[in-house]
């Protein structure tokens, strides 16, 4: 979760609490609005803290779009 967190950070100017906490809420709200079988799955997500896991390649994806636009 700590990539997504990074990401809101720098494309939002929150601070690095704040960006928590609303990365949090969104899970949480997914997670009550997502079929079960999916929604439990968030949890097992978040925790991927390693470049390698699925958060953490989605962050460098989404980081990477996120620069690639801003040089634009």
């Amino acid at each position: 979760m700590d990539e997504i967190v990074d990401v809101v950070v720098k494309k939002t100017g929150l601070s690095e609490e704040q960006a928590h906490s609303a990365v949090e809420a969104v899970f949480d709200y997914l997670k009550k609005k997502l079929p079960e079988g999916i929604g439990s799955h968030l949890d097992d997500l978040a925790g991927s803290n390693q470049e390698g896991g699925v958060l953490g390649q989605v962050a460098k994806v989404v980081g990477g779009l996120l620069h690639k636009q801003e040089a634009n």
